[in-house]
C-alpha cells in the first residue's frame, strides 16, 4: 500500500514476470516499483482533479483493495463491481470513498464519473473485430486502462460498431482492462459463441496484466448474470441458469 491509502496490487507485475525469463524478473520488479513510487497519486483531492479525472471502472470483486472502502460500489454480480477511480496521466488511482469528502462527498460526483466513462465509448481510440463471423463473437481492444469498463455502456458500445442486440441479451467477457468481448445472443445457435467466450475469458485473464474477471456474464436489460463457475477442483463450467436458458431458447 502506498501513501494516502492508494493501493498497488501485485497482479500486474506478476503477470508481466510470467511472460519473461526468470533472469529478467528483478529488473521488471524494479521498474514497476519505480513507476508506482512517483508523485502522480493525489495527496489531497481538489475539485478540478475530480472533475477532470473521475471515472467509473469495472473491477473484479475479489480484487478490491478493501471492500470496506466502497460502501456504495455498484454490484453487478457476485464477482464484478464498478467503483470510482481517478484516471491520471500515468496510472489509474483507486481511493477509498471517504477520501472524496474533501470535495463534497462521492454522491456529488458519482454520476459525473459514470458520464466520463460513457464519453469514452465515443471518443476512445479502440479497435473492433468480429473474430468469428460464423458465431458472431466480437472483441474490442484499447490502450486505455478503462477499455474493459466500456462494457458498463454496452448498448452504446455495440452501436458504435453497428452490432445489433437481438433482444435476447448479450454474453460479455471482460477478462482484463484492455479488452471487452461480446456476442448478441441469437438463439440456440449461440451455444458455440458462448463456449468461445468462456475459453477466451479464461486465456486472456490468465495471460494478461490488469485482470478483471475470468467469468462470463449474460447482460440483459442492464442486468448482469454470471454464467460460468469453477468446481471444487478449479475446473471451469457453464451455469445453465434460467436466464441463459431463456436467452438461448426463448
Amino acid at each position: 500500500m502506498g501513501a494516502d491509502d492508494v493501493e498497488y496490487g501485485l497482479w500486474n507485475v506478476a503477470a508481466l514476470c510470467a511472460r519473461e525469463p526468470r533472469r529478467s524478473w528483478p529488473e521488471i520488479v524494479r521498474a514497476h516499483v519505480a513507476g508506482l513510487s512517483g508523485d502522480d497519486g493525489p495527496t489531497e483531492l481538489t475539485e478540478d482533479e475530480v472533475r477532470t479525472q473521475l471515472h467509473e471502472r469495472l473491477q473484479g470483486a475479489d480484487q478490491l483493495p478493501d471492500p470496506a472502502w466502497f460502501p456504495s460500489a455498484t454490484v453487478l454480480s457476485d464477482v464484478l463491481v464498478s467503483i470510482p477511480v481517478l484516471d491520471t496521466p500515468t496510472q489509474v488511482v483507486t481511493l477509498a470513498e471517504e477520501k472524496y469528502e474533501v470535495v463534497g462527498g462521492l454522491v456529488r460526483w458519482r454520476e459525473h464519473g459514470r458520464a466520463a466513462t460513457r464519453a469514452l465509448v465515443d471518443s476512445e481510440p479502440i479497435e473492433h473485430a468480429e473474430v468469428d463471423p460464423d458465431t458472431g463473437v466480437h472483441i474490442v481492444m484499447g490502450d486505455s486502462f478503462l477499455t474493459a469498463s466500456l462494457a458498463l455502456h454496452l448498448p452504446e458500445l455495440m452501436a458504435r460498431f453497428g452490432v445489433v442486440d437481438h433482444g435476447r441479451g448479450v454474453v460479455v467477457a471482460v477478462p482484463f482492462r484492455h479488452q471487452v468481448a461480446f456476442h448478441p445472443v441469437r438463439g440456440p445457435e449461440s451455444v458455440q459463441a458462448v463456449n468461445q467466450l468462456v475459453g477466451l475469458a479464461l486465456r486472456s485473464f490468465a495471460e494478461s496484466p490488469g485482470g478483471v474477471t475470468p467469468h462470463v456474464h449474460l447482460v440483459r436489460d442492464g442486468v448482469w448474470t454470471r454464467i460460468t463457475m469453477f468446481d471444487e477442483e478449479g475446473a471451469p463450467g457453464i451455469v445453465a441458469g434460467p436466464e441463459l436458458v431463456a436467452a438461448l431458447e426463448g
